[in-house]
């Protein structure tokens, strides 16, 4: 597998992993939010978990392929 390749492929899991790490945000932000100093954390959760979206979007525009599971990254 040539670079180009390897990249293709690991975008996939890439995608994955971002929006996995932003619902996650999410969640904890909704959990956080009422605690007495939550409520910045809780924002600032929010925005990255936007951001990761926003980078997903990048992502996902570009040739890559869809199911990384049982892949190697080596």
């Amino acid at each position: 597998m040539n670079d180009l390749e390897k990249v293709k492929h690991l975008m996939g899991h890439w995608i994955e992993h971002e929006r996995e790490h932003a619902i996650a945000y999410k969640e904890w932000a909704e959990k956080i939010q009422y605690l007495d100093g939550g409520a910045e954390i809780a924002s600032a959760l929010r925005g990255a978990a936007k951001k990761l979206y926003e980078s997903v979007e990048v992502l996902m525009a570009l040739p890559h392929e869809h199911n990384h599971y049982g892949h190697n990254h080596e």
